[in-house]
């Protein structure tokens, strides 16, 4: 009978209640959940063995729902087996993450929280594979609310550790390691201004490692997947000169690369082609097999680089698909992971300044790297420094036009001025507009100051004498049209022109009683009729119009002086209302339209 694989024995062990695991069975796995979790790396013998003994063994299906974002954590999960997936909702505030959470219950069936739509979860950040550990954050920070949504991709097998297991055994390390990345990103010079809520999520991107004495951390033409900074430690980096004419063949240094080869060997001919040179090679080993064997590739150590120090930046930075150079830990190494989607989704898209602020050092950093000797073999480091400094005139360009254009902006034509030269003319006062708002608290301001001036009017009422000076003949004067349409038409020979006349007719209808008022307008407005006889040529433009009399002591409301009084004309009445009402409203009998 075939023996059982390690980890159905970890199952069988684990699937246990926690009062059946016996010490026994625990210690042979102890070793493999070390290899298995980069957490159980730095955990003592006795904590791991009682971690395995209390924690919990869960099973999941495909697209269950583990964590929902905003809710309360008291456990944080290890993954055996099968994959998870990591979506972030950047709501702009509370209400909003509200509504979205009542969204995300929709989308979320009561079967195991099986999810249909995983739009409704957010942005996808990120997969993390066996032996990852997920929803420790809400446990170290002070909140303890669940910062992003996570979802299986497959069946999976996972330990659950909760709040008590986790208190007395892994806190300290899971604690330690927080506070490394958080201070990591608060002391960098790159990330130090960044906002508290980018901080944070920097920091939960950033994934710890520790590698041991010639471990490689990168080698030279590997696809770039991650940037590595260093937060204790050192690493060696070293270059191959041949690869880079392989990995770049449209460089100038694979010309003089060629040339060299062809100078040392000496065999071949400057002008044939690449397959003819290989295949000379090839006979010229057949034809001499005892011939001493060429000896590997040496690599050219170029610098050696500590704490706070990146790996990876030159690549990106320059937009370089694979690692130029290899990297090796000359000593046990700690360094902090950041994989290109959190770069892409934290640099690219919220932080581009960062970017550029770490291109404006990359020049110095590639010439401190620049020896003699790096110079003499690598001739393809003298290319990244004049690349890097294209990089940089092209962003000193933009700034200077930007402050050149804040110091001396532009004239614009009269005509951009009048007319914009594209889009619809816009009213600046429309409704809803900022002028139009100001334009309506003045409105008003005004409307309240002619309030107050009348109830300060009836507190201290004034008499018509004093409303109405009748020295003033402006007061009483006919407009200028009609004063230049009568001295036209009527001139007079005694030297008072009609004009003054009819105005002198005015000025003596200013009085203070009513009834003499009335009588004047009668008076008034016959002596216009007159004027305009049968014999006149201004009658058939020209018609008096009856004023109508208003019976002040009637009113309801009394008029008060030097406040406006709006009449508006009644509905006909009949026979019946007007002998009722008397002649009040009524035009007089030689009214005539």
């Amino acid at each position: 009978m075939s023996r059982p694989s390690v980890y159905a024995q970890v199952v069988e062990v684990i699937s246990k209640p926690t009062s059946e695991r016996k010490d026994f069975e625990i210690a042979p796995l102890l070793p493999w959940f070390k290899k298995k979790s980069e957490l159980f790396k730095d955990l003592k013998s006795d904590i791991l063995h009682d971690v395995i003994k209390h924690c919990s063994f869960v099973k999941n299906r495909q697209n269950q729902l583990i964590i929902r974002q905003g809710d309360k954590g008291e456990c944080f999960f290890i993954l055996l087996s099968g994959r998870v997936s990591i979506y972030i909702f950047y709501a702009k505030n509370m209400d909003s993450s509200e509504n979205e959470s009542t969204e995300h219950e929709s989308d979320v069936t009561d079967d195991e929280y099986i999810v249909r739509d995983r739009r409704k979860l957010g942005t996808y950040v990120t997969t993390l594979n066996p032996g990852a550990t997920f929803g420790e954050v809400a446990l170290v920070s002070e909140d303890c609310v669940r910062t992003a949504s996570i979802i299986c991709d497959d069946p999976c097998d996972m330990i659950v550790i909760d709040r008590d297991l986790y208190t007395r055994s892994v806190k300290s390390v899971l604690a330690q390691e927080f506070e490394d990345k958080a201070k990591f990103v608060s002391t960098n010079q790159f990330f130090g201004g960044w906002p508290p809520k980018y901080k944070k999520q920097l920091a939960m991107a950033l994934e710890k490692h520790t590698l041991t004495y010639d471990s490689v951390l990168a080698k030279q033409g590997q696809p770039v997947n991650a940037l590595y900074f260093i937060l204790r430690g050192e690493v060696k980096l070293s270059m191959d000169p041949q690869l880079h004419s392989s990995m770049f063949p449209s460089s100038p240094t694979k010309v003089r690369a060629e040339r060299k080869k062809e100078d040392a060997n000496g065999t071949q001919t400057k002008g044939a082609p690449i397959s003819r040179k290989l295949s000379r090679a090839v006979l010229q080993k057949k034809a001499n097999p005892h011939k001493k064997k060429v000896e590997p590739r040496k690599l050219i150590d170029v610098c050696c680089l500590g704490p706070n120090e990146c790996i990876g930046d030159i690549e990106v930075l320059l937009e370089y698909e694979t690692f130029l150079q290899t990297a090796k830990c000359t000593q046990k190494t700690e360094i902090l992971t950041l994989d290109m989607r959190h770069w892409d989704r934290l640099f690219v898209k919220r932080q581009p300044k960062t970017i550029e602020k770490m291109r404006q050092g990359l020049e110095l950093r590639i010439q401190c790297r620049i020896t003699d000797v790096v110079e003499k073999h690598i001739p393809f480091m003298k290319q990244l420094l004049s690349k890097s400094k294209q990089y940089n005139i092209i962003i000193e360009n933009t700034e200077n036009s930007k402050t050149l254009s804040k110091m001396n902006p532009t004239k614009k034509d009269d005509a951009v001025d009048i007319v914009p030269p594209w889009g619809p003319l816009i009213d600046q006062y429309a409704p809803g507009t900022v002028f139009h708002r100001i334009r309506a608290r003045e409105h008003r301001r005004k409307l309240r100051q002619l309030r107050d001036e009348h109830r300060k009017s009836l507190e201290h009422p004034t008499s018509a004498d004093e409303l109405i000076d009748f020295n003033d003949d402006s007061a009483v004067r006919l407009p200028k049209h009609l004063q230049r349409l009568i001295s036209k038409r009527h001139p007079q020979p005694n030297g008072i022109s009609r004009t003054e006349e009819i105005q002198n007719d005015v000025h003596g209808l200013i009085v203070t009683s009513t009834d003499a008022s009335h009588a004047n307008l009668d008076d008034l407005e016959n002596k216009i009729q007159n004027w305009l006889g049968p014999g006149s040529r201004l009658r058939d433009k020209n018609r008096v119009a009856r004023l109508r009399r208003i019976d002040l002591e009637a009113m309801e409301r009394k008029p008060v002086p030097g406040v406006r009084v709006f009449v508006k004309p009644r509905r006909a009445q009949s026979a019946s209302d007007q002998s009722r009402d008397g002649s009040i409203g009524t035009p007089p009998d030689d009214y005539s339209d």
